[in-house]
């Protein structure tokens, strides 16, 4: 297996951080991006890369059974809020190969790297803490905007 995060990122208290630039070369070397992002923040703007698996934050911890241990592991967030959390509960699973992508998201689209986006799933929200579903907001203010 071909160590896709070689001469990467940066060792912060033993956890790798990746640029998004670099966890997108690291993405093209076979490592998956696990997405624990909520699903109403993956459905308007996602990951364009090889292998993404989806695993909202709040199952993470019951759902790691399901990661691939024999790969590497490129763990996202919206802006790196939750990362450092989940590589600690990777690496007290046993996982190796594990890094967080800097930045999360957000610095991923700043740096114009690949994205898929569905309008209909747009978000609103004053900040990243805040964010809901477009259509959800619009049904309960009678806006059809």
């Amino acid at each position: 297996m071909q160590n896709a995060f070689e001469n990467m990122g940066m060792e912060i208290n033993g956890m790798l951080f990746l640029s998004p630039r670099e966890a997108f070369e690291a993405s093209e070397k076979g490592a998956v991006f696990v997405d624990i992002r909520e699903d109403y923040e993956t459905g308007y703007k996602a990951f364009s890369v090889e292998e993404v698996i989806y695993m909202p934050y709040k199952n993470f911890k019951e759902r790691i059974s399901e990661l691939p241990a024999d790969k590497y592991i490129v763990v996202a967030d919206s802006v790196g809020n939750k990362l450092r959390k989940a590589l600690e509960i990777l690496a007290g699973k046993g996982f190796r190969h594990i890094a967080g992508l800097n930045g999360g998201i957000f610095d991923w689209e700043r740096d114009g790297l690949p994205m898929k986006f569905d309008r209909q799933e747009s978000l609103t929200g004053s900040c990243t803490c805040t964010l809901k579903p477009r259509k959800n907001f619009s049904s309960r203010n009678g806006s059809g905007r």
